[in-house]
């Protein structure tokens, strides 16, 4: 079995099988366990909180309970203008199939509710140039990803991205290479495929006498098995 959070969130394949070895609760106490062996709201100091809490993704080590969050409460460091990120218990996301997935923030500009995918666009397209002598990883923060310092150079945030969690701006993802075989005979295309549109999908990597051929038995496609049109 895959751990859904670790699919989800892009933790590194070593971490997310789940084998009747190591049971789905050891494996969440073993790899999303809190950084803190005891998480404590930095104001008024409650411990062991039960419900959301929030992270600073610029001061180290700020954590706050929602009562203090919605009460607008912080010291000194901290400042009102700081993206904090919301953090939802573990057994919250256990339970949810799948997880949640539009909950990051951006750590340059605050702006939130991102996917993984989303908040790496934006980051990759807006903050580059941005000025910012540190930051925490907001997916590592919501996941509890073990890093023994989470908090990141900013130039070193975007190579995080890309080397933790392989996430790349869009102008280095690879595009889907395209069909080089008939999908029915498995011969070499060379060029040559279907003369028109036969099914309801929009697959055509296929000769065309091949898929003639296939519809005289087969009236599905035969990658997708959608209808003939």
């Amino acid at each position: 079995m895959r751990c859904p959070i670790c699919v989800s969130f892009c933790i590194p394949e070593c971490q997310n099988i789940v084998s009747p070895a190591i049971p789905f609760k050891k494996h969440l106490e073993k790899c999303h366990e809190v950084r803190q062996k005891v998480s404590i709201c930095i104001m008024c100091t409650k411990y062991n909180f039960q419900g959301n809490h929030y992270v600073c993704l610029l001061c180290p080590e700020y954590e706050q309970c929602v009562d203090c969050y919605t009460s607008k409460s912080q010291n000194q460091d901290h400042k009102p203008y700081h993206p904090m990120q919301k953090v939802l218990p573990k057994k919250a996301y256990a339970v949810q199939n799948p997880p949640p997935a539009r909950i990051y923030r951006c750590p340059f500009c605050g702006e939130d509710d991102f996917s993984v995918g989303g908040l790496a666009n934006h980051c990759f397209k807006l903050h580059v140039d941005c000025k910012m002598s540190s930051i925490r990883c907001p997916i590592c923060v919501v996941c509890r990803v073990k890093i023994e310092d989470d908090t990141l150079p900013k130039v070193s945030f975007f190579d995080h991205l890309m080397m933790v969690h392989g996430l790349f701006p869009k102008d280095r993802q690879q595009e889907p290479e395209e069909p080089t075989e008939c999908t029915v005979c498995k011969l070499e295309l060379d060029g040559e495929v279907a003369a028109k549109k036969y099914y309801q999908c929009s697959h055509d990597c296929f000769h065309d006498r091949c898929i003639r051929f296939w519809l005289s038995s087969n009236p599905i496609c035969p990658i997708c098995h959608a209808d003939a049109a």
